[in-house]
């Protein structure tokens, strides 16, 4: 009776989980739980690949790549369970592609997030300066191959300096594997003093097997004799077998017996030796052979069509081993490798980690505008770079939102309405009634929002007998002329001519 193994089972509880939430219409504690069931399935698959030996790098940064998208869009909470497994996923990233810019950014912004988390504990400090150098390898990183050896900004990382110490401590604990099956084990050696000269006889045997099947190299009752002679750089071996004898060299020929390992030889002592001849018995799957030449192989083919005779070894071709070996990615297969790209969002993590200290504001400025030059569509840079003017330079905040993009006015959202909004926000908090600036933004914030989102504004130009902006706004939010007659009528109403 055969089970289901762990991994088969967490396959199982992430699809169930998955198809569960694709059916739930309403956002509630069900779906809170089913999502939790599906991140910690997904966690431990990513953890057992990790742990398996022929784990393959670009499908373990893939996977951490998605469970981080996830964590990132899931309707849980921010706890910290949750800020521990996004940790984790990404040092795993990080792990199988040490190089991988991207891996390096995901992990910055876990870093970041358990730094935000509580700011004032004492975990906050050591994460916002891992989270710094995560971003700063990533940007050294970019336009550079994804494999090599990890920067020195990971390296010197707490928790990358206790994986590396963890790993050495299972290296030295490793004990060394022991050779089974087809694998070559050692012959036994026999050395044996002789009366003439106490000169060394080695012999090794083939394992005994019974006799007459296909490749053996005796016949029924009969059996295989080697003696080795003891001499210089020209000992021989005189293998004989029922009756008849043959001279081979050592290490350089071998009969058929020997390849199939079936016959049971005995070593003998030469002429003048009282010593007992002692059998010894060869490992499966090699047979005995003379030990101090160099063991050479030959094909089962040849040892079956000579059988009981003496062949030349031939150089056995290279065996082509690539299913053995681990696929490769497109880019390497093709001889290219794969280089990391530049992004924006690498220096928009960093100048956010430098963001959160006083000291480095000014550093953060810097990077926040060259985010705005390499992606003029990105509004967080703008926001996040005008929250660090506002308060020491305004009017610098005003440029700031003004440079971005906008859309033409048919086209703009409610979100879109957002950067005229604190554009206006600030010229009034600032008291610039006669910049430029203002009637535009007013205009253009008041067809989306309407003209009741403007009406403390207008009250505070009423107050300031700023009548002619009040005029121009009217006109441009409803697409007329200040020269209208239902405008000019509207005006008189308002006392505004």
């Amino acid at each position: 009776m055969s089970f289901m193994t762990p991994q088969q089972v967490l396959h199982f509880v992430a699809d169930w989980a998955a198809r569960a939430l694709c059916q739930r219409r309403h956002r509630g504690a069900v779906t809170e739980d089913l999502e939790w069931v599906l991140l910690e399935a997904c966690f431990d698959l990513l953890e057992f690949l990790v742990e398996e030996a022929s784990a393959k790098e670009d499908w373990i940064r893939k996977r951490c790549q998605a469970l981080s998208a996830l964590i990132r869009l899931s309707s849980i909470p921010g706890c910290k369970k949750l800020l521990d497994i996004q940790e984790k996923v990404c040092q795993l990233g990080v792990i199988s592609s040490p190089c991988d810019s991207n891996a390096l950014y995901l992990l910055g912004n876990a870093q970041l997030a358990q730094y935000d988390e509580k700011p004032s504990s004492e975990e906050a400090q050591p994460s916002l300066h891992n989270a710094k150098l995560s971003f700063q390898a990533s940007i050294h990183l970019e336009n550079m191959p994804i494999k090599g050896s990890p920067p020195a900004e990971l390296t010197s990382q707490n928790w990358w300096q206790k994986w590396k110490t963890s790993q050495d401590l299972k290296g030295q604990k490793r004990t060394p594997q022991v050779h089974t099956g087809k694998e070559v084990a050692s012959a036994a050696i026999s050395t044996k003093e002789t009366s003439k000269g106490k000169e060394q006889v080695t012999s090794t045997s083939s394992r005994s097997r019974p006799t007459g099947r296909r490749g053996g190299g005796t016949t029924s009752g009969a059996s295989s004799h080697t003696t080795v002679i003891p001499g210089a750089s020209n000992t021989r071996a005189i293998i004989s077998g029922g009756g008849n004898s043959k001279i081979v060299k050592p290490g350089a020929t071998r009969t058929k017996a020997e390849t199939t390992g079936v016959s049971h030889s005995k070593t003998l002592l030469p002429a003048g030796n009282n010593a007992k001849s002692r059998p010894t018995v060869a490992a499966r799957g090699r047979p005995g052979a003379v030990l101090f030449t160099a063991a050479v192989t030959t094909s089962m083919e040849q040892a079956a069509n000579h059988s009981g005779s003496v062949t030349p070894v031939e150089q056995s071709a290279p065996t082509d081993d690539s299913h053995d070996r681990p696929e490769l990615p497109a880019g390497q297969a093709s001889g290219h490798a794969l280089v990391n790209s530049s992004s924006f969002r690498h220096r928009l993590g960093l100048a956010r980690t430098l963001s959160r200290t006083k000291e480095t504001l000014a550093d953060a400025a810097d990077l926040y505008r060259e985010v705005i030059k390499m992606a003029p569509e990105s509004l967080d840079a703008y926001t996040e770079l005008a929250e660090l003017l506002v308060k020491t330079d305004p009017l610098g905040a005003v440029d700031v939102y003004c440079q971005y993009p906008q859309k033409p006015s048919q086209e703009q959202s409610f979100d879109d309405a957002f950067i005229p909004g604190e554009i206006i926000h600030l010229l009034m908090r600032s008291e610039k009634y006669d910049d430029p600036r203002l009637p535009g933004h007013m205009i253009s914030y008041g067809k989306v929002m309407g003209v009741g989102s403007l009406e403390k504004y207008i009250t505070i130009l009423e107050a300031k007998f700023k009548t002619n902006i009040l005029k121009t706004v009217y006109a441009g939010i409803h697409n007329k002329s200040e020269d209208d007659e239902e405008l000019r009528d509207f005006f008189r109403f308002k006392c505004w001519m």
